[in-house]
């Protein structure tokens, strides 16, 4: 039998204000992929037309108001299906790189190589205060991987709204391959403001759309930096890792944003206006004026924020029962507090 072909390499990557990443992104991403899908969802920076810009990206429009990961992957497989077969789609926010190794990896070329239907997953490593080190957390120290890329089998694409799955990947699949030797590289941490407003608009998001979640399992999933010490817990990232694009001359290194709100401050805002602010009192979402960010809003013209002004849930109750929220991970034994903590904020 003849030596299966190389497939055409497609980076699928959803996009909402990400201009302070994508230079970056398209720079490294452009050295190993043939071709980038964008899908941008009404971007109000410089996103689309950094985008455009580049010669090896497809820009599609994610259309919709609504935050949906399952449409927006549908979005970005439906362009990559425009390419001829056979097609390896690789799935990467703007904030995350494939790690430089790429470039010369015998892993990878290996990878390349995967029958359609293969999942093949990586690790995902944390940075943290400099793109030279990262937080032990979901890298090779702990064996965790996840499917970043999927060699296409025309599979149709279904997840859920939130943290989806990104590739195509029915259950139980079999044909999974781990990537031991190149990583996928998340910058988010090194944009602190940046994500601090995300993690809000996580938490507000899950209290609406998972009401099953109560405020301690969604405060869980949202507070895990609080819940340790990350200074304790750095690695220095392998050279390799960014070597070769620092020697290509691309800046991975700098972080610019000179952003102080981010869209997700204003779709918290819409869910006050559609919610009130009541199933919200207990996340810890308070340190943030909305009262003022809502004029600010109004002066600016951001559609479909709260016509009446938002009182804050500040009572002693209030601030006592965030404040025991934010450091309960410390409360031992967990079994006792977690369900007392579940009852009081019910």
């Amino acid at each position: 039998m003849g030596r299966a072909a190389r497939p055409t390499v497609i980076a699928l990557t959803p996009v909402r204000d990400e201009a302070w990443a994508l230079p970056r992104f398209l720079a490294c991403t452009g050295l190993w992929a043939d071709h980038i899908v964008i899908a941008d969802q009404r971007s109000s920076d410089a996103s689309r037309a950094i985008a455009a810009r580049h010669p090896k990206v497809t820009l599609v429009d994610n259309p919709g108001d609504a935050y949906s990961e399952v449409e927006r992957q549908r979005v970005l497989i439906a362009a990559a299906r425009q390419f001829p077969a056979p097609r390896l789609l690789v799935a990467l926010d703007a904030d995350e790189l494939l790690s430089a190794n790429v470039l010369t990896s015998r892993e990878w070329q290996a990878a390349l190589l995967a029958p359609p239907g293969t999942a093949i997953e990586f690790a995902k490593v944390e940075l943290f205060r400099s793109a030279d080190q990262y937080i032990i957390q979901s890298a090779e120290h702990l064996g965790m991987t996840f499917p970043f890329a999927y060699a296409d089998d025309g599979r149709a694409h279904e997840s859920s709204v939130l943290h989806a799955c990104r590739v195509p990947l029915p259950p139980g699949v079999r044909s999974r391959l781990r990537m031991k030797d190149v990583v996928v590289l998340h910058y988010q941490l090194l944009n602190s403001a940046r994500q601090a407003s995300k993690d809000r608009w996580y938490r507000c998001f899950e209290r609406v759309h998972a009401p099953d979640k109560s405020v301690v399992e969604i405060e869980r999933l949202y507070n895990w930096l609080a819940r340790r010490d990350p200074a304790r817990q750095l690695a220095a990232i392998r050279p390799d890792w960014l070597e070769a694009y620092r020697r290509a001359g691309i800046d991975v290194d700098t972080i610019a944003e000179s952003r102080a709100v981010f869209w997700w401050d204003w779709d918290i805002l819409r869910l006050f206006a559609r919610h009130g602010v009541a199933p919200f009192r207990h996340l810890d979402i308070w340190n943030v004026d909305w009262e003022a960010l809502r004029r600010d809003g109004i002066a600016r013209g951001i559609p479909h924020l709260p016509a009446h002004p938002i009182r804050a849930p500040m009572s002693a109750a209030d601030r006592a029962l965030r404040a025991l929220l934010r450091h309960s991970h410390s409360l031992k034994p967990r079994r006792v507090w977690d369900p007392l903590l579940d009852r009081l904020t019910r």
